[in-house]
């Protein structure tokens, strides 16, 4: 490096505490993590055929080869999510990283991804909802008694709902008292919506347990099939958030965020935003406009 580049870092640092954060750095944790998600979702697929759960009827007995790799994915997942969180730690005390603009740029390059990625799994659910009709099934081409879709069960996921769209309420107050140096405001609004979130993530799961449980699972319908694809992956969606908020939690908590020094917060509030932003879709199309 030249001494005039020297003599501009040196300034940088006497003028902005925060300027060492635009080192680059090389980490290999996010490609162990997308090769441990991709492990995962195939342990996921390996154990649905497994457990034959497209035919409610068959025996539910899972292959010792499903599970290992399901059970491998899981710790690969918790392993990489850990092994980042404790580098990006350790990086962010030692004023290490890639400052806050290019996180902004990379996470809305990644909700862009997936933006594509749920405007696939949409065309898929209506694809699947011309083939029931075209085949004269009807749409939601479901046999016998389905409470979900009545004003009852609405109501029930829109109460849930409720709870995921106010956190985008919170997670956005708690960004507006870390930008004005309020630490303690930051971390209430922060955990509760992690909690906001956690209570619309337990009612998709006892949806889900009750849908099992009435013998609609995977595979004995279009519309069941298109629904647990779509909502499925939003929920997934959903818990990958709240590991993320829960990290930044921790971390706000150990005083790593300040007004200036905010990327993290900042792109998971992104995330979060965008994940609400979706359900208002999932909502709207799957239960909304099939409601009965």
């Amino acid at each position: 490096m030249s001494a005039k580049a020297h003599a501009t870092d040196a300034h940088d640092d006497a003028s902005n505490p925060d300027a060492g954060m635009h080192l680059p750095h090389g980490s290999w944790w996010p490609f162990l993590l997308a090769i441990s998600v991709a492990l995962l979702g195939i342990g996921i697929i390996a154990t649905g055929q497994s457990l034959k759960l497209n035919d409610p009827t068959a025996p539910h007995v899972l292959s010792p080869v499903a599970g290992g790799l399901l059970a491998l994915g899981l710790v690969s997942v918790v392993g990489s999510l850990v092994g980042w969180f404790v580098q990006d730690y350790h990086w962010w005390n030692q004023k290490l990283g890639t400052g806050t603009h290019i996180p902004k740029a990379g996470t809305l390059l990644f909700i862009s991804s997936e933006i594509f990625l749920f405007g696939a799994l949409f065309t898929n659910f209506f694809t699947f909802q011309h083939l029931s009709e075209g085949n004269g099934l009807g749409w939601p081409d479901i046999q016998g008694h389905f409470p979900l879709l009545e004003t009852s069960g609405i109501l029930k996921v829109g109460i849930f709902s409720l709870f995921l769209f106010a956190s985008s309420g919170t997670v956005h107050m708690a960004e507006h008292h870390l930008k004005r140096g309020n630490h303690k405001a930051f971390n209430n609004w922060w955990l509760l919506t992690i909690i906001l979130g956690v209570i619309f993530l337990i009612g998709q799961v006892l949806e889900y347990r009750s849908l099992i449980l009435e013998g609609h699972t995977l595979g004995t319908s279009q519309f069941i099939t298109a629904f647990y694809i779509l909502t499925g992956t939003h929920g997934l969606h959903v818990f990958a958030g709240l590991v993320m908020l829960t990290v930044i939690q921790i971390r706000g908590r150990k005083g790593q965020f300040t007004a200036t020094r905010h990327a993290g917060p900042q792109i998971a509030s992104m995330y979060w935003h965008f994940v609400d932003i979706v359900w208002v879709f999932v909502f709207a199309i799957v239960y909304l406009m099939n409601m009965h």
